[in-house]
C-alpha cells in the first residue's frame, strides 16, 4: 500500500542543506525491507540523479578543464 511522508518546516526547504537531508532520508527509507520504491525531490523517478552528487560534478568540472 503506498504511503506518503510529508516534511513540513517554517524555513525555506529549497536549499542545498535541505536537499541533502531529503536525500539522506530517502536513502534510509530505501533500506527498509518492506519499502520497494522511494520518490523524493532528489529522486523523482525512484532512482538517484547522479548529476546531483558532488563526485559527478567534480568529475564534470575536471573534464571541462582538460
Amino acid at each position: 500500500m503506498p504511503t506518503q511522508i510529508v516534511i513540513k518546516n517554517d524555513d525555506q526547504m529549497n536549499t542545498t542543506d535541505y536537499l541533502a537531508l531529503a536525500d539522506t532520508i530517502s536513502q534510509e527509507l530505501k533500506k527498509v525491507e518492506e519499502v520497494k520504491t522511494v520518490r523524493s525531490i532528489t529522486r523523482p523517478t525512484g532512482k538517484s540523479i547522479e548529476d546531483f552528487y558532488l563526485s559527478k560534478q567534480v568529475g564534470s568540472l575536471g573534464n571541462g578543464l582538460e
